[in-house]
């Protein structure tokens, strides 16, 4: 995810701490050779873990994006707001990781961490490599033209991996013909928890086509023409592999229709419809004669209830929330249910 933050790259670091509004925090800096890992009290496992994983990657980014140098890179770290994620900003090219909500309820940050953090130092390596004269402004010309499903395609093509959840959830989308058009991969305006979700899947996709029909090299020769010329995606791709985004993603769509064109659904698996715009988690009572379902009815509540269901997915009753967690499980007897609130 990247996002642009005014203040903090005006007014400097100490103005990063002002964004929390807590003033009990006491922040602290754990320095190393690439990297200033800021932190507040009761973070300091997670500062040194943070700072362990920053440099363990530092070189592979380097070799990966062609970079010379990526100077020292800030990046802070809370557990005091109600969000799990990771932010990158070009101003001030500053990564910031929200280790709170759902993270904390499997193993803590540990696991998640690594990835949140590769794909955040992803955008900062793309932020750096089109820095160019006359400086910032070029940097934010270049980003500005550049579709979002390419920003955060490179940042999951080089900081995670394709896994089975991605391709089940592409390959339901394309199923059921629901892939987004080229036009709609532009940003995230306008988009749900779902349409966000495709936009960078599907972008992730389009990235690792361009790496295995063109070269994995042209991922990245891509920025470089575009920094020369960071007016026209089109001419950049060109530039780069030959053909421009219209042909490109017809080109994808074709082969990721092929591709799931005749992946059968088993017939053992049953189709669910809940009155519901989002599923978050679904669990059978041990009698098999009901369904607990925490969900959302309208993605612009951005409410999670928990509601429960017959087989069929008819809802029976709606449970007061709001913020209900995913995380559940029924009684052995089926009459109770423990939840977890957010």
């Amino acid at each position: 995810c990247i996002i642009i933050i005014l203040f903090s790259s005006l007014f400097g670091i100490p103005n990063v701490f002002s964004q929390y509004n807590h003033p009990e925090l006491k922040w602290s800096v754990l320095e190393t050779k690439n990297f200033r890992i800021i932190y507040h009290q009761n973070m300091d496992e997670i500062a040194k873990r943070t700072a362990e994983i920053a440099e363990s990657v530092y070189n592979s980014y380097k070799e990966e994006f062609r970079i010379k140098d990526f100077k020292k890179t800030d990046v802070i770290i809370s557990n005091y707001e109600d969000i799990s994620n990771g932010l990158a900003t070009p101003l001030g090219h500053r990564i910031f990781i929200y280790t709170q909500e759902y993270t904390k309820y499997t193993t803590g940050p540990e696991h998640w961490l690594p990835r949140v953090f590769k794909h955040e130092f992803a955008h900062i390596a793309t932020f750096r490599k089109l820095y160019s004269f006359p400086g910032f402004y070029r940097e934010l010309l270049s980003l500005g033209t550049l579709p979002i499903w390419y920003i955060e395609g490179i940042a999951q093509f080089i900081g995670e991996s394709w896994d089975d959840h991605r391709d089940l959830f592409l390959k339901n989308i394309t199923r059921f013909n629901k892939l987004f058009p080229l036009k709609k991969l532009d940003g995230f305006i306008g988009c749900d928890v779902i349409d966000g979700r495709l936009v960078y899947e599907e972008g992730h996709s389009l990235v690792r086509f361009i790496a295995s029909k063109f070269g994995s090299e042209k991922v990245i020769k891509i920025l470089e023409e575009h920094r020369k010329n960071p007016i026209s995606f089109n001419h950049s791709l060109k530039r780069a592999i030959g053909i421009d985004e219209k042909k490109l993603f017809k080109e994808w769509m074709k082969e990721i229709k092929d591709t799931y064109r005749n992946i059968k659904i088993d017939s053992c698996y049953q189709s669910l419809s809940f009155n519901l715009e989002g599923v978050y988690g679904l669990r059978y009572s041990p009698q098999g004669n009901k369904i607990a379902v925490v969900g959302i009815k309208r993605f612009r509540e951005g409410v999670t209830r928990l509601y429960l269901c017959e087989p069929s997915g008819k809802i029976i009753k709606e449970f007061d929330g709001p913020g209900v967690g995913a995380f559940f499980s029924w009684s052995p007897d089926g009459k109770f249910l423990s939840l977890i609130h957010i």
